[in-house]
C-alpha cells in the first residue's frame, strides 16, 4: 500500500487506520522532522521528496535514512526540493539539479533491489551469465558464508578504490562464482556501477556501499542454487 504524508500527524492517522504491512510511504514535502521508528515492522520503504515551497533540511533527510537502514527499509532521497539547507548553509537549487543533488547525497538504500533484477533479465547481455555445475560444485565444498567473504574481499580489492587503472577489465570472466555474479548484476567495474546504480565513479566505495554490492551478488547467486535446484 502506498501512502503520501507530509507531517508527523498525518503519518499516524494513516498508520492508526491501516493494517497493510508492507507500505511505502512517501513523504512530500518533508517540512518538518518525522520519526518513524514505532512503525518500521510495516515499512517496505521510504521515499523522500521536497518541493518548491518548504524548506528540506539535509539533517531530517539523513535522520530517516538512519531508521531505514538500521531497520532494513529501502530508502529513495527523490528530489532536494527548490530550498535545501545543509551545515547551516541554506541553498537555492534549480529544478533541473533538484534530482541530481538528491542522488549525489548517497543516501537510497535497496539491498535487494527488484527493479535492478527486472531490468537485468531484460538486458541479453547481463541475463546470458548463468553458474556452471563446476561453479555450485565450488559454493557447496565451500559454503556460502565462505563465498560472502570472496565477495567482500573482490569488492574491496577490485571496486572501491577511488583509482583503478584497468577499470572495466579487473573482473574476470569467469574462474568464481562471484565473478559471474558480478557481470550478471553489473558490478564488475566501476562504469557499470555507475550506468546501472547510480554510484559515483573516481571516489572510493563507502562500507554501505560495499554493503550493498555485496547483498546484489549473493542474492543472484541464491536466485541460481534454486535455479538449478
Amino acid at each position: 500500500m502506498d501512502c503520501l504524508i507530509s507531517s508527523q500527524y498525518e503519518l499516524e492517522r494513516f498508520m492508526s487506520t491501516c493494517i497493510d504491512s508492507s507500505v511505502t510511504l512517501t513523504i512530500y514535502p518533508l517540512k518538518e522532522r518525522i520519526d518513524i521508528s514505532e512503525f518500521t515492522n510495516r515499512l517496505k520503504r521510504v521515499e523522500v521528496v521536497g518541493n518548491q515551497e518548504c524548506l528540506c533540511h539535509y539533517n531530517d533527510v539523513l535522520y530517516l535514512h538512519d531508521i531505514c537502514q538500521e531497520n532494513g527499509i529501502s530508502f529513495s532521497f527523490l528530489s532536494t526540493g527548490k530550498y535545501f539547507e545543509k551545515d547551516g548553509i541554506e541553498y537555492i537549487i534549480k529544478v533541473v539539479d533538484q534530482e541530481r543533488q538528491a542522488l549525489k547525497a548517497n543516501l537510497n538504500i535497496d539491498w535487494y533491489d527488484i527493479d535492478l533484477f527486472k531490468r537485468i533479465e531484460k538486458s541479453k547481455f547481463r541475463s546470458s551469465f548463468h553458474l556452471k555445475k563446476k561453479d555450485i560444485e565450488y559454493i557447496e565444498k565451500k559454503g556460502m558464508d565462505t563465498i560472502q567473504r570472496h565477495a567482500y574481499d573482490f569488492v574491496h580489492q577490485r571496486l572501491s578504490p577511488s583509482f583503478i587503472p584497468n577499470d572495466g577489465k579487473q573482473t574476470p570472466m569467469k574462474g568464481h562464482p562471484v565473478f559471474i555474479a558480478q557481470h550478471a548484476t553489473a558490478c564488475c567495474c566501476r562504469g557499470c556501477l555507475y550506468k546501472w546504480h547510480g554510484i559515483e565513479e573516481n571516489r572510493e566505495l563507502s562500507k554501505k556501499e560495499e554493503d550493498y554490492i555485496v547483498s546484489i551478488l549473493i542474492k543472484w547467486i541464491n536466485n541460481e542454487l534454486e535455479r538449478k535446484s
